[in-house]
């Protein structure tokens, strides 16, 4: 290894370098505030892993372009790549809207909803919650298990059966 190589691109390796302990750390201290958050509200664990996931995702999003500018690509290269890569993912975030906004429910519905597993919510008729899924929830409604987009609960007045006091939740 030529070592002006490695003097040539000091600044860029020791940025490099504190990003990853940046990102090491953020990965670390989010993932022990979500799951302390989870365990407070007795939310599954199968939940606080997807949230967990998605934290992550954008964390490693905000670290490739700190090296992106860390490394300073050329922006003709990177608005190439950039209109490229921004026209595919337009067209199929247009085709996939409900996808992506359901997606974002389910994140709603971990942090804020004060609805459990178990809860007797209604929802046109009284159903049971029995698992919250990255896209759906599955309720039981005392004959048949089937699937609510988690994108419908923020768009209506939901009773929550269970709780002490009648609770009605509304997102508007």
């Amino acid at each position: 290894m030529d070592m002006n190589l490695i003097f040539d691109y000091t600044k860029e390796l020791i940025g490099t370098g504190i990003l990853l302990i940046v990102l090491i750390s953020l990965r670390l201290i989010t993932t022990k505030l979500v799951k302390r958050y989870a365990k407070s509200s007795h939310t599954l664990e199968h939940r606080t892993n997807l949230v967990i996931k998605y934290i992550h995702l954008f964390t490693n999003i905000l670290a490739f372009i700190s090296l992106v500018l860390i490394w300073g690509v050329q922006t003709k290269d990177i608005f190439i790549a950039l209109s490229s890569i921004t026209t595919v993912v337009g067209v199929a975030m247009f085709a996939q809207w409900s996808i992506l906004s359901n997606i974002t429910a389910g994140v709603i519905l971990f942090f804020s909803f004060p609805f459990k597993i178990g809860d007797v919510i209604k929802f046109a008729k009284p159903i049971k919650w029995k698992y919250v899924g990255f896209l759906d929830t599955f309720v039981w409604n005392g004959k048949n298990v089937f699937s609510l987009p988690n994108g419908s609960y923020d768009r209506y007045k939901i009773p929550n059966w269970k709780m002490r006091e009648f609770v009605v939740v509304d997102s508007k």
